[in-house]
C-alpha cells in the first residue's frame, strides 16, 4: 500500500511538472542527470530560452528548483500577450469571470474565476508581477449549503528569472538543488513503467 502511495505520489509531481510547462517541452524521452558543470556559464547569441528559479508551496514538485521554458511556453506566451497587446488575450471559459490589466512599467496582473458559490466550488486563478519576476496561484473555494466558504486550498509559485537556459539544458528540463537536470515526460515515463500491479 505504502509503494502504491509512493507511486502515485511521484506521479502526481511529475505531472504537475508536465503541466506547467506544457508546450515547452522537447520530444526528446531521454534522461540526462548528473552535475551541469556550465549551470553559470552565460548563453552567447539572442534569448532563445529563459531559464526560472521557482518557488512554491505544497504539493508542487518544483518547489526549489530551476526551470527552463521556451519564449513559446503558454505561461511566458500570456505574459507577453498581457504586458504588449492586452486584448489579444482571449476570452473566459463560458462561466469565468476575467480581469486584467498592464502597467508602463511591464507590470501585469490578470485573474480568472470559474464557477460559483450557488454551484458550490470556485476555481481562480491569479498571474501578477513582470516577466522576470512573477506569481501564478490557485485557489480552490467549497462551499456549503448557506453559501459561506467549507474550505479553501491556495497554491503559490513564484518565478524568478535567472537568464538564459544552459546548453545542458532544454525547454521543459528542470535542475533540482543538487545540481541533477531532469527531462519530466521521460521521468513520467519512466514512473508509469514502475508503477507495481494490483
Amino acid at each position: 500500500m505504502r509503494m502504491q502511495e509512493s507511486a502515485g505520489c511521484r506521479l502526481f509531481a511529475l505531472a504537475t511538472i508536465v503541466a506547467f510547462a506544457a508546450g515547452s517541452a522537447s520530444a526528446a524521452c531521454d534522461t540526462r542527470t548528473g552535475p551541469d558543470a556550465t549551470a553559470g556559464a552565460a548563453v552567447e547569441g539572442p534569448e532563445t530560452s529563459r531559464l526560472y528559479h521557482v518557488s512554491a508551496t505544497a504539493p508542487n514538485a518544483l518547489d526549489g528548483t530551476d526551470l527552463c521554458l521556451s519564449q513559446q511556453a503558454p505561461i511566458l506566451s500570456l505574459i507577453a500577450k498581457l504586458t504588449e497587446e492586452p486584448p489579444s488575450v482571449p476570452p473566459p471559459d463560458k462561466g469565468c469571470t476575467q480581469t486584467k490589466g498592464a502597467n508602463a512599467n511591464g507590470s501585469f496582473r490578470f485573474e480568472t474565476i470559474c464557477g460559483s458559490a450557488t454551484g458550490g466550488v470556485t476555481f481562480t486563478t491569479r498571474v501578477y508581477g513582470t516577466r522576470d519576476d512573477f506569481h501564478h496561484e490557485i485557489e480552490g473555494v467549497q462551499y456549503s449549503e448557506a453559501r459561506e466558504p467549507k474550505s479553501i486550498t491556495i497554491q503559490r509559485s513564484r518565478m524568478t528569472y535567472l537568464g538564459q537556459c544552459p546548453v545542458t539544458m532544454k525547454p521543459g528540463d528542470y535542475r533540482t538543488r543538487d545540481g541533477e537536470i531532469h527531462d519530466p515526460l521521460a521521468d513520467l515515463r519512466k514512473a508509469l513503467g514502475n508503477l507495481p500491479s494490483r
